[in-house]
């Protein structure tokens, strides 16, 4: 096994998937992975999936070596997730419990940090005997389709039982705090300031779009302000807004507004493109924007695009959310109405000076991920030794 610094374990239940676009979970994870033992939990299979496949039921799970430094456990197939028959679901899930507790405790790990990424993970430590719980909120999970009012009390029974409730915005914080948790520490999103930097090439698509280019990089849904985005590029139209991403819209009018949006003249919609392309498409624009509605679940975001956008050496305008006024005028110009924003925007392409770059730069290298995983390792420590 690799040498690690002496830590506390971690048992990790959260969604991991390696092959995707990595987000601050998986640069923590990873982070963490590297200084510490952990091991990432993963669901059950279910029935239905079982049935389909009866040797799966046949799996007798235990750990295995996984991704980025860390251990996978596998919960055996004779233990399955069922959805239905309640007394059915509870002696299952205790019987996991059990499961997982004492193959960790084979392993050397009798008493990790169980650590929760989101809600839906209720289930899965409910039935834990005696854990010792860390939350980590790193969205406004209540407001994602399908949410609602099942999320909210999964969230507050982790809020009020996790020893140490960790969240990715001041918004974020106060919110668990007021679901009833006793201590929560705030630990900002981060930047892998290597791959995110202003000397990488632009890509052959983008250097077809006239400049200056006001850039958006992120999943396209309810959250963007379309009109505020709309009254730019009719108020410029020598200004070209250029937006990265897929669509996940899951409200009929907003999609719609999106595509008048992407109609204009001077709006180009480009998809989601490969990951690896990402920081090229940062390095090629004049402004980073992050153009919020504040009527969503914008207000409690904590924007990674935020600092890679300043890793980039880009004038960053966003809604004035709580994440970006931290930051203080001279990294992020903030504005909400579209009058606001079209005077930020004109004031940040004029910020484009050696001094105005090196600062951006400099506070993105101080925000790097493995700076956040050192924050985030103290407060861990903390709570094992307690």
């Amino acid at each position: 096994m690799t040498s690690r610094d002496p830590g506390p374990d971690i048992a990790m239940f959260g969604p991991l998937w390696w092959d995707e676009t990595w987000y601050s979970r998986h640069h923590l994870t990873a982070g963490l992975a590297k200084r510490w033992r952990v091991v990432h939990v993963q669901e059950p299979v279910s029935l239905r999936a079982a049935l389909k496949s009866p040797s799966r039921l046949l799996d007798p799970g235990g750990l295995h070596p996984g991704e980025v430094g860390l251990e996978e456990y596998v919960p055996p197939g004779r233990l399955p997730h069922v959805h239905r028959w309640p007394a059915l679901v509870r002696w299952l899930q205790a019987r996991r419990a059990r499961r997982l507790q004492a193959t960790l405790a084979d392993a050397g790990m009798p008493d990790p940090l169980y650590y929760v990424w989101n809600p839906m993970y209720r289930p899965s430590v409910e039935a834990l005997s005696d854990p010792t719980l860390v939350y980590h909120a790193y969205d406004k999970y209540d407001q994602y389709e399908g949410s609602g009012e099942r999320t909210t009390r999964a969230e507050a029974w982790l809020a009020r039982r996790a020893r140490l409730c960790i969240a990715a915005s001041t918004e974020l914080g106060e919110y668990l705090t007021s679901l009833g948790a006793a201590e929560v520490a705030v630990v900002h999103h981060g930047v892998d300031a290597e791959l995110f930097r202003p000397d990488l090439p632009e890509p052959e698509a983008l250097a077809a779009i006239t400049r200056p280019r006001l850039g958006i990089v992120a999943r396209l849904n309810e959250v963007l302000d379309t009109r505020t985005l709309r009254y730019l590029a009719e108020q410029r139209p020598d200004w070209s807004i250029v937006l990265v991403g897929g669509l996940y819209f899951s409200d009929d009018e907003k999609l719609r507004t999106f595509h008048d949006l992407a109609a204009l003249d001077n709006v180009h919609h480009v998809g989601l493109q490969p990951r690896t392309q990402v920081p090229n498409w940062l390095a090629g624009f004049d402004a980073g924007l992050i153009c919020y509605d504040l009527e969503t679940w914008g207000p409690y975001n904590q924007p990674i695009k935020m600092y890679e956008y300043l890793a980039c050496g880009l004038p960053v305008v966003s809604t004035g959310i709580t994440a970006a006024r931290e930051l203080g005028e001279d990294l992020v110009k903030c504005a909400n109405e579209p009058e606001e924003w079209l005077q930020a925007v004109e004031t940040a392409l004029g910020e484009d000076s050696e001094e105005d770059v090196g600062r951006r730069l400099e506070y993105a290298r101080a925000s790097g991920w493995e700076h956040r995983v050192e924050e985030l390792a103290q407060h861990l420590a903390r709570v094992a030794a307690s």
